[in-house]
């Protein structure tokens, strides 16, 4: 439906994004069953994504200079 709408593309990108993160949400909270959970799963799993993050960031730049094939760029 919102494809029809023409809306820009940066528009529509944002619109369906957010459609996909609420999806997401009900996903997890309802079909899941997260949502009756106490909110020490949730002060276990946040610090534990963050982290996970945290070391994807930190592994990218290697990625990027093994495409390359060169060593540490100066």
């Amino acid at each position: 439906m919102l494809a029809y709408q023409h809306f820009s593309p940066g528009m529509l990108l944002g619109l369906l994004l957010a459609l996909a993160l609420c999806s997401a949400t009900l996903a997890l909270r309802y079909f899941m069953h997260l949502a009756q959970e106490t909110r020490g799963l949730f002060w276990a799993l946040i610090p534990a994504a963050i982290f996970v993050l945290l070391m994807m960031n930190m592994s990218w730049s290697d990625s990027l200079r093994l495409l390359h094939m060169r060593p540490f760029a100066h």
